[in-house]
């Protein structure tokens, strides 16, 4: 073949492009030139072709194939171009597939009458076709082609399956061979035609995809869930993945359930805790009083009577204790649910919760309130005073007598908070690491045996995780603890 260079660069780019071999033949089916791609997998050298015959280079079947098609081209004249489509088996090498076009020249290309004969390896191809079917045929989804029918204008009138698998065939409850002979509007009903035609039109145009879980029961079949995935394919084809997803909505909407009548089987335990824990703090704070007007009127009590106000006035502040404590945890959950905050100032709230704490005066302690006076935080009120006041019961009961409990503000990047700071018993590192992981086995007495739930410090944890608060402890037995609470910049703020 003579082709002046210009012409040979071009030629040679289209080979590049498309990864083939040319082959020219005679009239005899002798090889007369060829042309071939740069890829590695199609160079040939040219010695092995030019001047033999179709029948001395190309398996049999293949060869009489070409040798067919040539011959059929020269007895009727015909130049239309024949597709064949072949496979070889190359020693230790896989099988390759090519696929050959076929058609008739005329002297004017190559000085003579003769065939041009395109090849193109299509192994790879082959592979993923056939790694396609496998999926479109094995899948436990619904995979359907949907092709849209444009009338002359360019507008959709309705959609034809091309294509569909089994499984969506079985989720469609029709026949494959039915679906594939009738119209999608025909199948899916005017009722659920509007929806779907609505959805299809979009992803065509838009080329995003979508995805929606539907409920498509009918009376007298129960539920019946679907989840549809829609991609664009090609100009007007639409792929739909359908998979059914009634035993999952059934098992989530069942879950829902519970879960709603849990969350309000909790919300009522919590509402009985709050009531029965405040209803009993009135009278329980009455005996108290009276034990101590019975202390002061009665200055010759005998010592076995004044055992017993010890030991009464002992249990009443134990039941005080607890129902403190299973006050504040009932209030908690109420308090989560509402975490609308507003700006505190943080010495104020220190000030106040101090002046309801009934062992400060029993045991002559002092709330040194460091807090800077303009220091503000931006919290819910009940959780700041919940947490204060448990961190001061809890520095109270373990400091000696006479000693001082502080409270102080501070900074640091990204947060703001303060300190409870006592010079008490103190605790090891054990003990801190069960306190931090909810582990303690049991709540430690204070300086004079005063008692305790163990709760307090499970709920400021409770309120702190949920707005990404944090908690440090730092303490040395002996010598006291300090007890950093920190929020993050975003639920504070500064005047």
């Amino acid at each position: 073949m003579k082709t002046n260079p210009e012409q040979d660069n071009y030629i040679q780019d289209i080979l590049n492009a498309f990864n083939d071999l040319i082959f020219v033949l005679n009239d005899e089916g002798v090889f007369t030139d060829m042309l071939s791609s740069e890829s590695d997998a199609l160079i040939v050298p040219k010695t092995q072709f030019i001047g033999k015959y179709v029948h001395d280079i190309l398996p049999p079947e293949v060869s009489a194939e070409v040798e067919h098609t040539a011959m059929k081209q020269l007895r009727s004249g015909e130049t239309d171009c024949y597709r064949l489509q072949y496979s070889l088996k190359r020693p230790g090498q896989p099988q390759a597939h090519y696929l050959a076009f076929i058609t008739r020249i005329e002297g004017k290309l190559t000085g003579k009458s003769g065939f041009l004969v395109v090849v193109r390896d299509v192994s790879e191809l082959q592979r993923k076709d056939a790694f396609i079917h496998a999926v479109f045929k094995n899948a436990f989804l619904g995979i359907m082609w949907l092709e849209a029918k444009r009338n002359e204008y360019g507008n959709i009138t309705d959609y034809y399956w091309k294509n569909l698998n089994d499984e969506a065939a079985r989720l469609l409850r029709r026949k494959k061979e039915t679906l594939l002979n009738i119209p999608f509007s025909e199948y899916i009903g005017a009722e659920w035609y509007g929806h779907f035609d609505t959805l299809l039109k979009k992803v065509l145009e838009t080329g995003e995809p979508h995805s929606e879980i539907k409920d498509y029961s009918d009376e007298g079949q129960g539920e019946h869930w679907a989840r549809i995935q829609l991609s664009k394919f090609g100009e007007n084809g639409i792929i739909a993945c359908v998979s059914n997803v009634t035993e999952l909505m059934y098992l989530n909407n069942s879950l829902r359930r519970r879960n709603d009548e849990l969350i309000r089987l909790n919300k009522r335990k919590n509402e009985v805790l709050s009531t029965i824990s405040h209803d009993l703090r009135s009278p329980l704070a009455g005996i108290l009083g009276l034990l101590q007007v019975i202390r002061h009127s009665e200055p010759d009590i005998s010592a076995e009577s004044g055992q017993y106000l010890d030991l009464l006035e002992e249990n009443a502040r134990k039941m005080q204790v607890m129902l403190d404590d299973i006050l504040n945890w009932s209030r908690s959950s109420f308090e989560q649910s509402d975490m609308s905050s507003g700006q505190l100032n943080l010495y104020r709230e220190v000030e106040w919760v101090s002046q309801g704490l009934i062992q400060v005066e029993q045991k002559n302690i002092q709330i040194v309130n460091r807090v800077d006076e303009d220091f503000l935080l931006e919290i819910n009120r009940g959780v700041l005073r919940t947490i204060l006041r448990n961190l001061l019961n809890n520095a109270v009961k373990f400091s000696f007598p006479g000693s001082e409990v502080v409270v102080e503000s501070m900074d640091k990047e990204g947060f703001r908070g303060f300190f409870v700071q006592d010079s008490g018993l103190g605790m090891d590192a054990l003990t801190m690491e069960h306190l931090m992981n909810g582990t303690q086995p049991d709540s430690r007495p204070g300086t004079q045996g005063e008692v305790g739930t163990g709760m307090g410090i499970e709920l400021i944890k409770r309120f702190l995780e949920p707005i990404g608060g944090q908690m440090i402890i730092e303490s040395e037995p002996g010598k006291g603890s300090r007890f950093q609470i920190w929020f993050p910049e975003s639920v504070h703020a500064e005047a």
